[in-house]
């Protein structure tokens, strides 16, 4: 499977999450003793999933995502930054 056909089902799946309106996904970033933890309930692993298929599409150098309270995040103690990054081997 191409990641746009995943893509394409991961989205499917974000768009039966907003009901009336609103959607019912929930992604939280906590701060762990030595460990970041994302957690998120059904419905926000799955936009998760679809932020990461698409930065994983993104050629773009540099390209990334902020996870935090201003994007997909319902609850935010730590900036978090997701970043693709190219390795030569």
């Amino acid at each position: 499977m191409k990641l746009a056909q995943i893509e394409a089902e991961l989205k499917s799946l974000d768009d039966m999450a907003t009901v009336g309106g609103v959607s019912r996904s929930y992604v939280e970033v906590r701060n762990g003793t030595n460990e970041v933890i994302i957690g998120g309930n059904t419905e926000g692993l799955v936009l998760l999933a679809l932020q990461l298929v698409r930065l994983a599409q993104n050629e773009t150098p540099g390209a990334h995502i902020h996870i935090d309270e201003a994007s997909i995040a319902g609850l935010a103690e730590t900036r978090l930054v997701l970043r693709r990054s190219e390795v030569s081997w």
